[in-house]
């Protein structure tokens, strides 16, 4: 990255970036003049409310062990992985989706000529985004996304229903184990819980180096594949992929995708240090910097709307019970879904997407009448959506006029 720019305003500003991860969530900060930077403290993205809905506990105070009688005799009600409610269902497999904690009652979530792919291997999700680089005139620097970001629900917090032995494998084993061929020991006890036939000695489970090189495998896999489809629809060559993230300081996983990504001609590599901030530390580089110009659009977007009904279109025809003459005598067809912004399109902060629609009236009284629309995204399977009975699931409300 180019040497930032000296700070030029008249008042001092605090810059902040949040970043709510799925298991972890992290800050990060700028000011005039700063000059140390870095940090990888990080604290839980969990939530513990009272019966009566009022917040009682948030992050790492959620986990003081002094909580748990209060947690335990007033009934406390623990919110986590409520960022995966956001996510598109579509995007969830059903074996995944039973296994994600419901939300608490009453609550709501919202309550560089190449290309480079960002992997950011986080706790519980993996998010994926390809960018290029492009100079203006001036000779600035900026980023694009150049293919539609892919999203996984993967990571090794579902190896386990056991929550204590869990937690101590994603904090240690997850991140130190390099070889499958060394028995690794997951400490979650004390000394006086053991059961030889389970492989528990002195508070440690014993696991086989093979076995613990399993639970990284669904991750390794479903990283490769999105890689590789983010070069297929990629407008750019993508030769350079960077790994990110709270799971990016695990060596097996690192070694693991560099040995298979290096012999189709990627260079893979990581940050040396702080690699779980990497979105709040983006946070504060887009605020500052905006070296991101464009995106790719996720989702299509679009509104319902009626076409003029064609008796020659065979989709027209298996919904002409619904047909209507409107005020101008013109025959009608309800539920289009009229896309005004197709997925995988490039947008760029000055780039405006329009479609021209009409409404018919009876008598000139209604035409005073304020005109209510709603936008809708589309994140169901169907490659070029024109129905809403196709996939009635598929549509999700994202702003209402």
């Amino acid at each position: 990255m180019p040497p930032r720019s000296p700070y030029s305003g008249d008042f001092k500003k605090l810059v902040l970036a949040f970043d709510v991860g799925t298991t972890y969530s992290g800050i990060s900060y700028r000011y005039p003049a700063q000059e140390r930077v870095g940090s990888d403290s990080k604290i839980p993205t969990i939530i513990y409310y009272d019966q009566q809905g009022n917040v009682r506990a948030v992050g790492a105070e959620a986990l003081k062990a002094d909580l748990e009688i209060a947690i335990e005799e007033e009934g406390w009600i623990k919110a986590e992985w409520f960022k995966l409610h956001l996510r598109p269902s579509s995007s969830i497999s059903a074996d995944t989706a039973h296994k994600i904690p419901p939300l608490p009652k009453d609550k709501t979530v919202l309550d560089i000529g190449e290309g480079v792919v960002i992997v950011d291997a986080g706790g519980g999700t993996i998010d994926i985004t390809a960018y290029g680089h492009d100079s203006n005139a001036a000779g600035v620097l900026s980023f694009q996304e150049i293919a539609t970001p892919q999203y996984l629900l993967r990571g090794t917090r579902f190896t386990d229903d056991v929550d204590d032995i869990t937690r101590c494998f994603d904090k240690t084993t997850k991140l130190t184990f390099r070889d499958n061929k060394v028995p690794q020991f997951i400490k979650f006890g004390t000394s006086r819980d053991k059961d030889p036939s389970l492989g528990i000695r002195s508070g440690q489970l014993k696991m086989q180096g093979v076995d613990v090189a399993k639970f990284f495998e669904p991750s390794i896999s479903s990283i490769i594949e999105c890689i590789l489809n983010q070069r297929r629809s990629s407008s750019k060559p993508l030769n350079f992929v960077f790994l990110v993230g709270g799971f990016a300081a695990s060596d097996w996983l690192f070694s693991q995708l560099k040995t298979s990504l290096e012999p189709l001609g990627i260079t893979f590599s990581r940050p040396d240090s702080h690699v779980n901030k990497a979105v709040a530390d983006g946070g504060v580089s887009f605020y500052i910097d905006h070296f991101v110009s464009a995106r790719v659009a996720k989702y299509a977007y679009g509104v319902i709307c009626s076409t003029h009904y064609d008796p020659a279109d065979p989709e027209h025809r298996s919904r002409r019970r619904t047909v209507y003459t409107n005020a101008a005598g013109d025959r009608m067809i309800p539920g289009t879904y009229s896309i005004i912004l197709p997925k995988a399109t490039q947008v760029s902060e000055l780039t405006t997407f329009k479609q021209a629609y009409y409404r018919v009236y009876e008598t000139e009284e209604e035409v005073n009448e304020v005109i209510k629309c709603n936008l809708l995204s589309y994140r169901g399977t169907l490659e070029t959506p024109r129905w809403i009975d196709m996939e009635p699931g598929g549509l999700f409300l994202i702003l209402q006029r």
